[in-house]
Protein backbone atom coordinates (compact mmCIF):
# COMPACT_ATOMS: atom_id res chain seq x y z
CA UNK A 1 0.00 0.00 0.00
CA UNK A 2 1.39 3.20 -1.05
CA UNK A 3 0.65 6.84 0.93
CA UNK A 4 0.79 10.17 -0.28
CA UNK A 5 1.80 13.00 2.02
CA UNK A 6 0.24 16.40 0.91
CA UNK A 7 1.86 19.48 1.98
CA UNK A 8 -0.36 22.88 0.98
CA UNK A 9 1.33 25.56 -1.07
CA UNK A 10 0.34 27.93 1.04
CA UNK A 11 1.62 26.23 4.31
CA UNK A 12 4.67 26.26 2.53
CA UNK A 13 5.05 29.57 1.04
CA UNK A 14 3.94 30.54 4.69
CA UNK A 15 7.35 28.91 5.73
CA UNK A 16 9.31 30.44 3.04
CA UNK A 17 8.28 34.24 3.49
CA UNK A 18 8.37 34.25 7.41
CA UNK A 19 11.20 35.84 9.11
CA UNK A 20 13.78 33.83 10.50
CA UNK A 21 13.36 33.03 13.67
CA UNK A 22 9.63 32.50 12.48
CA UNK A 23 11.17 30.33 9.64
CA UNK A 24 13.16 28.00 12.10
CA UNK A 25 10.35 27.54 14.50
CA UNK A 26 7.86 26.79 10.97
CA UNK A 27 10.33 24.30 9.85
CA UNK A 28 10.48 22.50 13.02
CA UNK A 29 6.51 22.18 12.80
CA UNK A 30 6.82 20.54 9.29
CA UNK A 31 9.73 18.19 10.34
CA UNK A 32 6.96 17.65 13.74
CA UNK A 33 4.23 16.69 11.21
CA UNK A 34 6.19 14.42 9.27
CA UNK A 35 7.88 12.34 11.65
CA UNK A 36 4.37 11.72 13.21
CA UNK A 37 2.72 11.19 9.81
CA UNK A 38 5.51 8.66 9.33
CA UNK A 39 4.86 6.82 13.10
CA UNK A 40 1.41 6.74 11.93
CA UNK A 41 1.99 5.44 8.55
CA UNK A 42 4.65 2.45 9.65
CA UNK A 43 2.74 0.59 12.10
CA UNK A 44 0.51 -2.43 11.50
CA UNK A 45 -0.94 -3.09 8.19
CA UNK A 46 -3.06 -5.20 9.83
CA UNK A 47 -4.97 -5.32 13.36
CA UNK A 48 -2.87 -5.85 16.51
CA UNK A 49 -3.08 -9.31 17.61
CA UNK A 50 -5.35 -9.48 20.83
CA UNK A 51 -3.65 -11.47 24.23
CA UNK A 52 -5.69 -14.15 23.22
CA UNK A 53 -4.59 -14.57 20.18
CA UNK A 54 -1.10 -14.05 20.99
CA UNK A 55 -1.44 -17.03 23.51
CA UNK A 56 -2.40 -19.14 20.35
CA UNK A 57 0.54 -17.89 18.02
CA UNK A 58 2.44 -18.77 20.62
CA UNK A 59 1.04 -22.82 21.21
CA UNK A 60 1.19 -22.78 17.42
CA UNK A 61 5.10 -21.65 17.53
CA UNK A 62 5.82 -24.14 20.39
CA UNK A 63 4.37 -26.69 18.44
CA UNK A 64 6.40 -25.63 15.31
CA UNK A 65 9.23 -26.27 17.42
CA UNK A 66 8.49 -29.80 18.98
CA UNK A 67 7.72 -30.80 15.60
CA UNK A 68 11.14 -29.59 14.10
CA UNK A 69 12.76 -31.51 17.21
CA UNK A 70 11.28 -34.76 16.20
CA UNK A 71 11.28 -34.28 12.45
CA UNK A 72 15.08 -33.72 13.13
CA UNK A 73 15.39 -36.94 15.55
CA UNK A 74 13.92 -38.97 12.90
CA UNK A 75 15.98 -37.41 10.20
CA UNK A 76 12.99 -36.57 8.21
CA UNK A 77 14.88 -33.57 5.66
CA UNK A 78 11.06 -33.19 3.87
CA UNK A 79 9.43 -32.05 6.99
CA UNK A 80 11.81 -30.11 8.14
CA UNK A 81 12.40 -28.92 4.79
CA UNK A 82 8.66 -27.70 4.77
CA UNK A 83 9.25 -25.43 7.98
CA UNK A 84 12.01 -23.15 6.35
CA UNK A 85 10.95 -19.80 5.32
CA UNK A 86 11.09 -18.79 1.72
CA UNK A 87 12.89 -15.65 2.30
CA UNK A 88 16.31 -15.02 0.98
CA UNK A 89 17.22 -13.94 4.75
CA UNK A 90 17.68 -17.31 6.20
CA UNK A 91 20.28 -17.72 8.13
CA UNK A 92 21.04 -20.27 10.83
CA UNK A 93 24.51 -20.89 12.88
CA UNK A 94 25.38 -24.17 14.27
CA UNK A 95 26.96 -24.79 17.28
CA UNK A 96 30.26 -25.36 16.18
CA UNK A 97 32.51 -22.13 14.52
CA UNK A 98 32.29 -23.12 10.67
CA UNK A 99 28.84 -24.26 10.66
CA UNK A 100 27.47 -21.30 9.45
CA UNK A 101 24.68 -21.58 7.19
CA UNK A 102 23.47 -18.78 5.05
CA UNK A 103 20.70 -20.31 2.79
CA UNK A 104 18.55 -23.17 2.84
CA UNK A 105 20.59 -25.33 0.93
CA UNK A 106 23.64 -25.11 3.56
CA UNK A 107 21.31 -25.94 5.94
CA UNK A 108 20.51 -28.78 4.42
CA UNK A 109 23.83 -30.18 3.92
CA UNK A 110 24.29 -29.30 7.62
CA UNK A 111 21.40 -31.55 8.36
CA UNK A 112 22.76 -34.43 6.19
CA UNK A 113 26.47 -34.12 8.06
CA UNK A 114 24.57 -34.12 11.63
CA UNK A 115 22.78 -37.02 10.78
CA UNK A 116 25.74 -38.52 9.24
CA UNK A 117 27.84 -38.65 12.88
CA UNK A 118 24.87 -38.99 14.91
CA UNK A 119 23.23 -42.72 14.69
CA UNK A 120 20.96 -41.93 16.88
CA UNK A 121 19.02 -38.76 18.36
CA UNK A 122 16.39 -37.79 21.02
CA UNK A 123 15.29 -34.60 22.61
CA UNK A 124 13.67 -34.44 26.54
CA UNK A 125 10.95 -32.47 27.37
CA UNK A 126 11.32 -28.27 26.23
CA UNK A 127 12.62 -26.32 29.21
CA UNK A 128 12.62 -22.49 29.69
CA UNK A 129 10.80 -21.74 26.58
CA UNK A 130 10.22 -18.33 26.08
CA UNK A 131 8.36 -16.92 23.02
CA UNK A 132 7.67 -12.96 22.07
CA UNK A 133 5.75 -11.98 19.01
CA UNK A 134 5.18 -8.70 17.43
CA UNK A 135 1.98 -6.89 17.51
CA UNK A 136 1.14 -7.32 14.38
CA UNK A 137 1.62 -11.21 14.12
CA UNK A 138 4.31 -11.38 11.46
CA UNK A 139 7.07 -12.13 13.16
CA UNK A 140 8.11 -14.01 16.47
CA UNK A 141 11.39 -15.15 18.42
CA UNK A 142 11.87 -18.48 20.46
CA UNK A 143 14.56 -19.89 22.60
CA UNK A 144 14.49 -22.92 24.63
CA UNK A 145 16.70 -25.70 25.70
CA UNK A 146 16.21 -28.88 25.83
CA UNK A 147 18.25 -32.40 27.18
CA UNK A 148 19.83 -34.46 24.07
CA UNK A 149 20.82 -37.61 23.89
CA UNK A 150 23.07 -38.62 21.04
CA UNK A 151 24.67 -41.84 19.80
CA UNK A 152 28.29 -41.65 17.91
CA UNK A 153 29.75 -45.07 17.38
CA UNK A 154 27.74 -46.70 19.74
CA UNK A 155 28.53 -44.47 22.57
CA UNK A 156 25.96 -42.31 23.88
CA UNK A 157 26.60 -38.55 24.57
CA UNK A 158 23.79 -36.65 27.08
CA UNK A 159 23.54 -33.10 27.33
CA UNK A 160 21.42 -29.96 26.86
CA UNK A 161 20.99 -28.16 23.65
CA UNK A 162 20.17 -24.49 23.51
CA UNK A 163 18.31 -23.16 20.30
CA UNK A 164 17.23 -19.42 19.53
CA UNK A 165 14.67 -19.49 16.55
CA UNK A 166 12.95 -16.95 14.24
CA UNK A 167 9.80 -17.33 12.97
CA UNK A 168 8.13 -15.28 10.07
CA UNK A 169 4.23 -15.70 9.45
CA UNK A 170 3.88 -17.18 5.59
CA UNK A 171 1.05 -18.25 4.35
CA UNK A 172 -0.52 -18.52 7.71
CA UNK A 173 2.16 -20.70 8.55
CA UNK A 174 5.39 -20.05 11.15
CA UNK A 175 8.80 -20.51 8.84
CA UNK A 176 11.76 -20.47 10.72
CA UNK A 177 14.03 -18.16 8.82
CA UNK A 178 16.99 -17.63 11.68
CA UNK A 179 18.51 -20.17 13.96
CA UNK A 180 21.37 -20.35 16.32
CA UNK A 181 22.07 -23.55 17.82
CA UNK A 182 24.53 -24.13 21.16
CA UNK A 183 25.75 -26.53 23.49
CA UNK A 184 26.21 -25.01 26.71
CA UNK A 185 28.87 -25.61 29.39
CA UNK A 186 28.35 -27.44 32.64
CA UNK A 187 29.98 -26.06 35.98
CA UNK A 188 31.46 -23.00 33.89
CA UNK A 189 29.23 -20.13 35.14
CA UNK A 190 30.59 -16.73 36.09
CA UNK A 191 30.00 -17.48 40.05
CA UNK A 192 31.69 -20.76 39.56
CA UNK A 193 34.75 -20.06 38.03
CA UNK A 194 35.24 -16.98 40.37
CA UNK A 195 34.60 -20.09 42.95
CA UNK A 196 37.74 -21.56 41.09
CA UNK A 197 40.08 -18.73 40.88
CA UNK A 198 39.64 -17.87 44.56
Amino acid sequence: MQYLLYIPTDFVSYVCNSTNQTKQINVMKIFVILFITTLLLSGCKSEKLTSDQVDTEKDKIKTRIESFLISYAKKDMNTITTMLSASKDFNFLGSDVSEINKNKSDFQNQLDQDWKLFESVHFGEIRNLSIRISECGDLAVAVFDAPMTVTVKGNQSKFFFRMSNTFLKENNLWQLVQGLASIPSVGESSVELIQKLK
